[in-house]
């Protein structure tokens, strides 16, 4: 009879482990699609250089970092009256999206 209950506790325990593997799965996708639908950050250009100085920027070539600079100039703008642009970090800058030049404030 003991080993009837150790069968079943087993049993049971094994199918809690599939059950929070599945979870899990679950959760992580949902993570990945917020990750973007969400929207983006928006910061200021000296802002946005500050963290890429500070590191941990990804590699451009499995992920992106995208923010809203807040005060970026966009083509036909004067500097210090920009608007906001969305931009990518590539190539040790922040690049406009759409003609990948570097952003300027």
């Amino acid at each position: 009879m003991s080993s009837d209950l150790i069968g079943n506790v087993y049993s049971e325990m094994r199918q809690q482990v599939r059950d929070l593997k599945s979870e899990q799965q679950r959760i992580a996708g949902d993570s990945e699609r917020a990750e973007t639908a969400g929207g983006f950050s928006a910061m200021t250009l000296a802002a946005a250089n500050a963290m890429a100085t500070a590191g941990g920027m990804s590699d451009g070539a499995t992920h992106i970092d995208a923010v809203w600079i807040s005060n970026g100039v966009r083509p036909g703008e004067s500097a210090g009256a920009g608007t906001g642009v969305l931009a990518v970090w590539a190539g040790g800058a922040w690049r406009r999206v759409g003609d990948y030049a570097a952003v300027q404030a």
